[in-house]
């Protein structure tokens, strides 16, 4: 019964995945073509809540030692392509007056789209490593949502924290 649950719950979060790399991406173009929106908090709020439970499912810390390395060979390129992309558009961009929105949305959704290729790798590894362990998916999952728990927490606490009052 709960290796069932776990398989749902890493299936559902790969939907979601799979539903915000694309999301991403139109973002990031729509920063390279020149646009001036300024997303609110609910866009990092949606990327925080997705990719927070998937990271959660990672073996330990270092992903490009362990889950990096059991992706396929374009998921790999495609990981290590976007963190020199990433970092090249966030020093063009501290070059470039990093203080107009457009910038540092654009490097922003750079890093967005980076990061998220990485929980790709960890959610990989995941489904790879269930197929012949299921203890290890059970783990994995209740990794994740005590990570989830914890953040979920910390938001809350911060939410009902008074203001700093400012003179």
């Amino acid at each position: 019964m709960l290796n069932k649950l776990s398989r749902t719950y890493v299936y559902l979060l790969a939907v979601l995945l799979a539903v915000l790399i694309p999301g991403l991406l139109v973002l990031h173009i729509a920063y390279l073509a020149g646009t001036h929106l300024q997303p609110n908090g609910l866009l990092f709020a949606l990327f925080f809540g997705i990719n927070l439970p998937v990271v959660g499912l990672a073996k330990n810390r270092n992903i490009w030692a362990n889950e990096v390395r059991q992706c396929p060979p374009w998921l790999r390129w495609t990981v290590r392509g976007l963190f020199a992309y990433a970092m090249i558009v966030m020093l063009l961009c501290v070059i470039g007056n990093m203080h107009v929105p457009a910038n540092f949305f654009l490097a922003i959704s750079a890093f967005m789209l980076l990061f998220t290729c990485g929980s790709a790798c960890i959610l990989y590894a995941t489904v790879q490593a269930s197929r012949t362990d299921k203890q290890n998916l059970r783990e994995r999952t209740k990794r994740s949502l005590l990570t989830v728990a914890l953040f979920a927490t910390l938001f809350l606490v911060s939410r009902f924290l008074p203001a700093p009052i400012h003179q």
